[in-house]
């Protein structure tokens, strides 16, 4: 009995929030499936070109559990998608280029143990990276005030550096 009054109230209140002009619709806006990874929304825009996908994964292709897929009009012209990566069991940007290329990503976790930004070149390789201990920009490692202090000299030396040269100039 909880069941059908559950559901006379949500087809209630779904009847009430949704106001359509059926005028602007040439086709379906919204399709829930149910799959063999669990269920599935698309939602469509009013020309029936498909916008988005929110559902289930069955962690088959490196995602587990809930799944939300961007397109620009089409399947085949996926542009974002957010998961839940099956090997880190944390969560998953991709961003895509209209070639349905990865070229930028972000991981809550990733396989050194922190979050991560990443950037792709054409060839969809890695060029530019950023965790919390250190990053690259164009494959060239970005140096932070410790590892130069550790490995090089220290900041208060480089502003000598710098002070000094710019005295020297400003005294010609």
């Amino acid at each position: 009995m909880k069941k059908i009054a559950f559901g006379l109230v949500l087809g209630l209140m779904l009847s009430l929030g949704i106001n359509v002009n059926a005028a602007e619709i040439s086709g379906q806006l919204v399709k829930i499936l149910d799959t063999v990874t669990g269920g599935n929304i698309l939602t469509f825009n009013k020309d029936s070109n498909l916008n988005a996908k929110l559902g289930s994964e069955a962690g088959t292709d490196g995602n587990v559990g809930g799944t939300l897929v961007l397109y620009n009009g089409a399947e085949e012209n996926k542009r974002v998608s957010a998961g839940i990566s099956k090997i880190d069991d944390a969560g998953v940007v991709n961003v895509l280029d209209k070639n349905n290329k990865v070229r930028a990503s972000m991981k809550a976790f990733d396989s050194s143990g922190t979050p991560a930004f990443f950037l792709t070149n054409e060839n969809e390789e890695v060029s530019t990276y950023l965790t919390l201990a250190e990053g690259k920009i164009n494959n060239q490692k970005i140096i932070t005030e410790d590892y130069l202090k550790a490995n090089y000299i220290n900041k208060t030396d480089v502003q000598k550096m710098i002070d000094d040269a710019v005295n020297k100039a400003l005294a010609k």
